[in-house]
């Protein structure tokens, strides 16, 4: 553009930007700054999005053909509202996603209906919408849950000291 600096850190449109923003909508130097400062990381946020796609794409579809996968999902405020990240996991990979649902159809969206994999997760009732395979159930949910029982059904009391000890001998028999 004609008239404009050869030579600086922006190109000619931020230039431009800059001087309608002071101008055209006649905003005070801090609030260009504060307009130009967002604009900017939008712009940096999605460039590194761009850049990571094709690797964050071959991530998703290694996870999706796991044999073995463990989920897990929680909350998490973006801006004041609730949203779910969740968390994806294989030996050597991870995948994370933050959706607004915590329901079956974030699973048929990250896995779609073609997984075949075993998933480890916390027995939330999603996950058994979500497939027919077996599931394997995380431990300490099982223990704790086995606990609850002992409170409510004191025939679950010998049940809970049978899983509890077995518990113990695979985290030591895991340890050596």
């Amino acid at each position: 553009m004609p008239g404009c600096p050869k030579e600086s850190r922006f190109g000619n449109n931020t230039i431009v930007q800059a001087a309608l923003l002071k101008y055209e909508d006649r905003l005070p130097h801090r609030k260009i700054q504060n307009a130009m400062m967002w604009a900017t990381i939008l712009d940096l946020t999605r460039r590194a999005a761009d850049a990571v796609q094709s690797e964050y794409d071959r991530i998703l579809e290694r996870v999706r053909n796991a044999s073995i996968l463990h989920v897990d999902e929680t909350s998490i405020k973006v801006p004041g509202k609730k949203y779910w990240i969740w968390v994806f996991t294989t030996p050597a990979e991870t995948f994370i996603a933050i959706r607004h649902s915590r329901g079956t159809k974030v699973l048929m969206e990250i896995l779609t209906r073609k997984f075949k994999g075993i998933i480890v997760c916390d027995g939330w009732k999603p996950y058994s919408k979500f497939t027919k395979h077996i599931r394997a159930y995380v431990r300490a949910h099982l223990l704790r849950e086995s606990k609850d029982l002992t409170d409510k059904i004191t025939e679950a009391v010998p049940l809970h000291q049978a899983l509890t000890r077995l518990y113990r001998k695979l985290t030591n028999t895991l340890r050596l």
